[in-house]
Order: C-alpha cells, then sequence, then structure tokens
C-alpha cells in the first residue's frame, strides 16, 4: 500500500454534510436498531456496525435487564402501577461508601451530576448530606448483603432504586466493571440517572430513546418520553407547584361498603382516563370469606384489570386481566381466614401506560368458606392459546421476527424465514400463556428487541421505528409510518478485507464531507484479513480510506451506495462491487 500520513482532511474541500436527524439505539452486542442519532455536538457520526467472519449473521443474543423493580412483599405486576411521587421537590442524598474500582470522588461525582441531571427539567432540587439520618435517599454500592439479594454477579442486575414509597434507597452492584461517561452498559452515569428515575417515582419506558428504557446500551441521556414523565410528576423548572402531582389514588376512593356477610353483593362506579389510570377501593372483609371481585365495562373501550392488594399495598393478594374467552371483563377471587382491611384496585390493561379508557362497575360478592377450591388462583382457567400478532407499523420491511419464551436463552429460528413482513401488514400465531422476548430485523440486520412481554389474552405486538409495543388485539395503532419520527431508508454498506493483510484503520464518510472523521474500529481492534464488516448507512455517496498495521494506506472516492455495495480492500485497490 502507499504510504500517507494519517487522515485529518480529505484530498479536496467539499460541502458541509449532516446526516438527516434519525434516531439511534445501541444494544449490548454492536448492532444498530434501526436508525442513527445525531451526535449532541451537532456532527454526524457513521451508524453502528456489525462484524461478521464471511459468511452472513444470526439473531442477536438476549440481553439482561438492568434493574427490576424491588418493591417489598410485591408479587404481581399490579404494585407496579401504583407507583407515586415524593410529598416535596427538596430532596437529599448521602453516600454511605465508595466502589472499589473507581476514584471515590470520581465516582461520587458522577453520581452527583445524575441527580442534577434530573433537577436540570423539573422543579426538584437534590443537596448532599453528611448523616444518613438527614437523607431522603441513600447510596450504597455492594457485592453482596444488599436488601433484594440481587448484586454480586457481573453482567446481571446492575443496580436497583427503590420507588418513593420504599425510600428511595439505591443499590449499586460493586461487582461490575464500572467506567465514567463513556455510554457502556457499565457506564455509572447512564445508570445512574436511570436508578435515581426509579426513586423519584418513574417506572421503566417502552422507548429506546429514554433513559428509562430497561436495558443497558440504549439511550445515554435523557429523552423526550424522560422528560415529560418527571414533568408530569414535579412541573418544569422554576415551576411553583407546592406539592407533586400524585398519580397514586389513596384509598377509600368511594368505597366498597364495609359491613359485608356471606351473601352479600356491593357494586361502586368509576371511571379510566389517561390522566386516572386507576381507582383504589377499601375493602373490608370478615374471618372465613371467599371475596369475589368482577370489573365490568359500562362504556367506551376500556379493557379491565382487577386485583386485591394489602392496605398497605404491599402485597398483592390477587390479580387478573381477562376471566374468560368471550369478554374484556376482569375477575379475581381470593379466600381470606382472618378478618382485615384490603383494597381492590381497578384499573386497565397496561395500567400507566395502556390506551384503553371509559367508565366501568365493581361487584364484589362475598360467600362464607373458601370458595375458591383451595387454590385462590391468578388466571381461572381460560383459552389454552391466545392470538399472537406481531403488526410492523413502519415504513420499512422487515426480514427476521424472532420471538421465544422469557426464561430461554436464546431467540430461536427466524419465524418468517424466507418472508418478508412489509409495512402496515403483520403475521399471526397461536402460542401458549407465559411471557415471551421479541427481535424483530430489518433486511439490512438492523434489529429492535422487547422484553417480558406478558401474553394472558389475544395480544397485538406493533413495531414502530424507535420501539415495540404490546397491546390489546384491536387495539388501534399509536403511530403510522408518516407521523412517526422522521427515519431515512437505510442501507448495507460493506467493507471486506482482502489484502492479504490485517487492517488497523478504517475511515468511511459521505463524498460530501471534508473530513474522514473518526477510525471506524474500536480501539486496539484488528479488522482480519477474509473478514468483512458492515454498516446500516443513508443512501448516496461515500468515500473510504483504510491502514494496515504498519500505517500504509489506500483510498478510494466516491462509492456509489444506493442499494447497497460490498467495498473490497485488496493489496493496491479499492473496488465496490453490488452486495450479494
Amino acid at each position: 500500500m502507499k504510504k500517507s500520513a494519517s487522515p485529518q482532511r480529505k484530498i479536496r474541500p467539499r460541502l458541509k454534510w449532516r446526516l438527516p436527524a434519525i434516531l439511534l439505539v445501541l444494544a449490548f452486542v454492536n448492532v444498530a436498531i434501526f436508525a442513527s442519532m445525531i451526535a449532541s455536538d451537532g456532527s454526524a457520526p457513521m451508524m453502528a456496525k456489525t462484524a461478521y467472519a464471511q459468511g452472513g449473521s444470526e439473531a442477536t443474543d438476549k440481553v439482561e435487564p438492568i434493574d427490576h423493580y424491588p418493591v417489598p412483599g410485591e408479587n404481581g405486576a399490579l404494585a407496579y402501577s401504583l407507583r407515586d411521587p415524593w410529598d416535596k421537590t427538596s430532596l437529599t442524598y448521602f453516600f454511605h461508601n465508595c466502589p472499589t474500582n473507581l476514584d471515590c470522588e470520581q465516582a461520587r461525582q458522577a453520581i452527583r451530576d445524575s441527580f442534577q441531571t434530573w433537577a436540570n427539567v423539573s422543579s426538584l432540587i437534590f443537596a448532599e448530606v453528611t448523616d444518613a439520618s438527614q437523607a431522603d435517599m441513600e447510596v450504597t454500592w455492594a457485592s453482596s448483603g444488599d436488601p433484594e439479594g440481587t448484586l454480586g454477579i457481573v453482567g446481571g442486575v446492575l443496580a436497583y432504586c427503590f420507588f418513593p414509597r420504599y425510600g428511595g434507597d439505591m443499590w449499586i452492584d460493586d461487582a461490575e466493571p464500572w467506567s465514567i461517561g463513556d455510554g457502556a452498559p457499565s457506564d455509572i452515569i447512564s445508570t445512574a440517572v436511570h436508578e435515581i428515575g426509579h426513586g423519584i417515582g418513574l417506572g421503566h419506558s417502552e422507548f429506546t430513546t429514554a433513559i428509562m428504557y430497561p436495558y443497558a446500551g440504549y439511550a445515554t441521556k435523557l429523552g423526550d418520553d424522560d422528560i415529560s414523565a418527571i414533568q408530569s410528576l414535579y412541573g418544569p423548572p422554576g415551576s411553583t407547584t407546592s406539592t407533586p402531582t400524585n398519580t397514586t389514588p389513596p384509598n377509600g376512593t368511594n368505597g366498597i361498603p364495609s359491613n359485608n356477610v356471606p351473601g352479600d353483593v356491593a357494586e361502586v362506579e368509576g371511571e379510566i382516563t389517561n390522566k386516572e389510570s386507576a381507582s383504589v377501593f377499601d375493602l373490608a372483609v370478615e374471618a372465613n370469606t371467599t371475596v369475589t371481585v368482577t370489573m365490568e365495562t359500562t362504556s367506551g373501550d376500556l379493557d379491565p384489570y382487577v386485583g386485591i392488594m394489602t392496605a398497605d399495598r404491599t402485597t398483592v393478594v390477587v390479580e387478573n386481566d381477562n376471566y374468560d374467552a368471550t369478554t374484556t371483563n376482569a375477575q379475581v377471587s381470593a379466600y381470606f381466614a382472618e378478618a382485615g382491611n384490603y383494597i381492590v384496585v381497578a384499573t386497565r390493561f397496561g395500567f400507566q401506560d395502556g390506551a384503553t379508557t371509559g367508565t366501568f362497575k365493581v361487584t364484589a360478592q362475598f360467600e362464607s368458606g373458601d370458595t375458591t377450591g383451595g387454590t385462590n388462583p391468578n388466571i381461572p382457567p381460560g383459552p389454552t392459546t391466545f392470538k399472537w400478532r406481531i403488526s410492523n407499523y413502519t415504513d420499512i420491511e422487515l426480514c427476521g421476527v424472532f420471538f421465544s419464551a422469557s426464561d430461554a436463552s436464546d431467540w430461536g429460528p427466524n419465524q418468517i424465514e424466507g418472508e418478508r413482513l412489509a409495512p402496515m401488514t403483520y403475521f399471526e400465531w397461536d402460542i401458549q400463556p407465559g411471557t415471551y422476548d421479541v427481535q424483530v430485523a430489518d433486511c439490512n440486520n438492523n434489529t429492535l428487541e422487547a422484553y417480558k412481554i406478558e401474553v394472558s389474552r389475544d395480544l397485538e405486538v406493533q413495531i414502530y421505528l424507535d420501539r415495540i409495543t404490546s397491546v390489546p388485539l384491536g387495539t388501534p395503532p399509536q403511530d403510522t409510518p408518516t407521523n412517526q419520527t422522521p427515519n431515512d431508508q437505510t442501507v448495507t454498506l460493506r467493507i471486506s478485507n482482502l489484502a492479504g493483510t490485517d487492517l488497523c484503520q478504517v475511515y468511511v464518510s459521505a463524498s460530501t464531507e471534508t473530513n474522514w472523521g473518526d477510525n471506524q474500529l474500536e480501539a486496539n481492534e484488528v479488522f482480519a484479513n477474509q473478514t468483512y464488516i458492515e454498516w446500516s448507512v443513508p443512501p448516496g455517496s461515500y468515500d473510504v480510506k483504510v491502514f494496515d498495521c504498519l500505517n500504509n494506506t489506500l483510498e478510494a472516492y466516491q462509492f456509489d451506495v444506493t442499494n447497497g455495495l460490498d467495498i473490497q480492500i485488496f493489496a493496491t485497490e479499492i473496488v465496490g462491487v453490488p452486495l450479494q
């Protein structure tokens, strides 16, 4: 190869180039999820690359969640729908210790900056204190002995933080190889911002562009969904609201009559809206009594979900969505050996993230003795299989659809092998009740995935450009391809190393760009002979420059990458050929 200086500028000046403003989300593995995000300084980074040995690719590995919802005593999803904010906007925090693999002061400053990230977009004010007894939220690094017993496994749960109702304390896994500010899955800043979000009352987001998305390696800063969520609780910066907006209904809303004896039937009514997604009713039961609670829709498209919880809201006694195959009404039964006070939570499928609304009637029937058969079932007998529809609401074709049980270690086969899922079309399967994970891929190997989708009724999995959403079958789509975040179609740019030697630097940029930009290989990465690397890029004209590991260079200009291209690096030339 010809000898050349390190690439700074191209040979000839060109017009300034900017990548269209489309979204990028990165998984643990180095795979793009449909598109790319503009860098914070306005520059246009290359889209994420996927490296293969010659021969092709398979579905990416499943990933582990950043955390879990640590609700003490919680045994069902219903508890998550009752999260609430602090009753004040000035909060304090305390550090119990330091991490073992990071400088103590640098790590603490990263956490301080993470608190400030939320303060910058809300009315919250955070202050560090030196006495734990004065702290609202406490921060602890631990690799064992944490309250939930989940820390200490490298690559497992990174951290967790309790909701305000349970103290807002944050626990961080000291066994992880933490870094600071590099955006990696173990970046302490991204993780801390996520966990503090829980500590101030936010749940997980379905949007991959949100810092509250439950998997690491995606968003590294607050997204629009994060900002909207926190401001809905505490207001924007400078808000004069004296107390935050509490989204948790108080106990005793309307109230189910408390003087019930066997044979009684009590009724209450209510309404679920997008602002008030749950109603809570006090329930007093006598000893040796079975209570059957039914929630029925009386108007609107409401899809009811009902449950019984302990009065302190720490334990779900029983909960359920549909109880038969003919309606969307919900019903639960529970036997109480001793008298006590409980609450009935009437909400909707999807809870706060659900889409259905309407009025409802809750009926509580009281019977003497245990009429549940001793099983106290969460899900009464119903269909053995459900409809599982995967719909493409993007403007691009999908070539891969993978789904498997959440406890499975891999994705399994491509469910549409040899076919394509065109925009605004769907495939449908019959599957057994359970919890499933989904990954879809466009025809350039860009992927998007979602985890722990509960299948307890007919369900539609809606694929959008930036997220996967699960809704009851028949729910209208949230977006159409024309009103989603703009996204230019991408094509595959492959660079194949056929030079007979390893390469240590690869530069690719649009032909209209004046600079070569960054080396597209990772630090210390070697591009081996007889292998290739692929990128997903907007169609256009691109220039390429490569270095072997002795700093010899070769370059070529204006490759037309309109329909995908294989740019082949030989010892003395660079050639573009149609992608096979």
